[in-house]
C-alpha cells in the first residue's frame, strides 16, 4: 500500500464532493465542482493506492497579532471517507500543511475546530478570543451625541478610555428603538465580567498553532528587554523541534535555533507555547499543569508580547 499527500486536481472532485457532503451536507452539485476547481490550491488530499481518502482546506489569511499584520493559515474542512478513518490521513495532510506554511513564510495557522480536543493532539491550543453577550440597553451606560464614522476593518473601535466610553455611548442611544444589544467584547472587557455569568452566548471556539517560532515572532514587540532558551519539543513540526534561543524586547524579537547540547531555561510542546503567547494559560498555571517545564521569568517574557493586544476575533454585532 502507497500512501502520499498533494494538492486536488479535476479527477479528484467526485471523490471529494462526496466525502464534503457526507461530512458537512454540502449539495453534489455543479456549484460544488466549480467551488472546488476554484479552490484547488487550497485542499490538500492524502491518497491510498492513488485514491482520495482525505482532504484538507488551509486558507491564506492576515491578522493583528500583537499589533504587526501577519499571514495566518486556516485549517478548514477536513473531511475523510468512513472507510479510511483512524488510519492516519488527518495527520499526514496537517503535517503537509505545516511544512508548506512555513515554506511560504506563514509561522501562524488556526482553526474553529468541531471538537478541540480532535486538533489538540497535532498542536492546536484553545485560546479565549471574547466574549459574546446580549445585554439589556441600560447597561451600556447612558447615551450621548457623539459623532461617528466608517471605519476600514483594520481600524480600531477605540484604543482610550474616552474612546471605549464614547463608543458604548452611541450605541447605547439605540434604547427606545431596540431593547438589547448582542455584542463581542474582547478579553477584560468589564462588561463580560459584570454580566458574563447570566447574559453570555455561545461563540465559536478558536485555536491557534505556532507552525514556526522565528516566523511566529517576527514584528511582535516586548516592553523589556529579554532572552532566554527555550526548548520545543514538536515531531510534527521538525524544523523547530529543538532548543532557541529567543530574545524580546522593544525593537523586535527572534528565535535562533541552537545546536548541540543546551540546558534550557523553559522546555514545552506546541500547546504550552500557543497558551502562553496567546494568554490560553498564566506562566504559573503552565507550570503548574505540567504544560511548561523550568523557570517561570521566561514565560512572562512571552506572555507580555500580546498583553497589550488580546487575542479577539469578533463577529458582526447586531440589535
Amino acid at each position: 500500500m502507497s500512501r502520499s499527500v498533494r494538492l486536488i486536481a479535476d479527477a479528484d472532485f467526485d471523490a471529494a464532493m462526496a466525502m464534503r457532503s457526507f461530512a458537512f451536507g454540502h449539495p453534489l452539485s455543479d456549484e460544488h465542482r466549480e467551488f472546488l476547481r476554484s479552490n484547488a490550491a487550497h485542499i490538500l488530499g492524502s491518497f491510498e493506492d492513488g485514491e482520495l481518502k482525505s482532504v484538507a482546506t488551509m486558507w491564506p489569511f492576515t491578522a493583528y497579532v500583537g499589533g504587526a499584520r501577519k499571514p495566518l493559515g486556516g485549517l478548514a474542512s477536513v473531511a475523510t471517507e468512513p472507510t479510511a478513518r483512524r488510519r492516519g490521513h488527518v495527520a499526514d495532510l496537517l503535517r503537509a500543511w505545516f511544512a508548506r506554511l512555513c515554506e511560504s513564510g506563514c509561522g501562524l495557522s488556526a482553526d474553529s475546530p468541531f471538537d478541540p480536543r480532535f486538533y489538540a493532539r497535532y498542536g492546536y491550543q484553545s485560546v479565549p478570543h471574547g466574549y459574546l453577550l446580549r445585554l439589556p440597553m441600560d447597561a451600556l451606560g447612558p447615551a450621548e451625541a457623539v459623532d461617528a464614522q466608517r471605519l476600514d476593518p483594520g481600524d480600531y473601535a477605540y484604543s482610550s478610555p474616552a474612546g471605549r466610553r464614547r463608543l458604548l455611548a452611541y450605541l447605547a442611544g439605540f434604547a427606545g428603538q431596540v431593547a438589547t444589544v448582542q455584542v463581542m467584547v474582547p478579553p477584560g472587557e468589564p462588561l463580560a465580567a459584570m454580566y458574563g455569568d447570566r447574559n453570555m452566548r455561545r461563540t465559536t471556539g478558536l485555536q491557534v498553532r505556532v507552525v514556526d517560532l522565528p516566523l511566529a515572532l517576527e514584528g511582535l514587540k516586548a516592553p523589556a528587554e529579554d532572552g532566554f532558551d527555550l526548548a520545543l519539543h514538536d515531531p510534527d513540526c521538525p524544523w523547530q523541534d529543538g532548543v532557541f534561543r529567543v530574545t524580546v524586547g522593544p525593537d523586535g524579537c527572534e528565535a535562533k535555533r541552537l545546536d548541540g547540547a543546551v540546558d534550557a531555561d523553559v522546555r514545552m510542546g506546541p500547546l504550552g507555547l500557543a497558551a502562553a503567547l496567546f494568554h490560553a494559560q498564566d506562566p504559573g498555571s503552565l507550570l503548574a499543569t505540567g504544560a511548561a517545564e523550568g523557570d517561570e521569568r521566561p514565560l512572562r517574557a512571552l506572555a507580555g508580547l500580546l498583553a497589550r493586544h488580546p487575542v479577539y476575533m469578533p463577529r458582526a454585532d447586531h440589535f
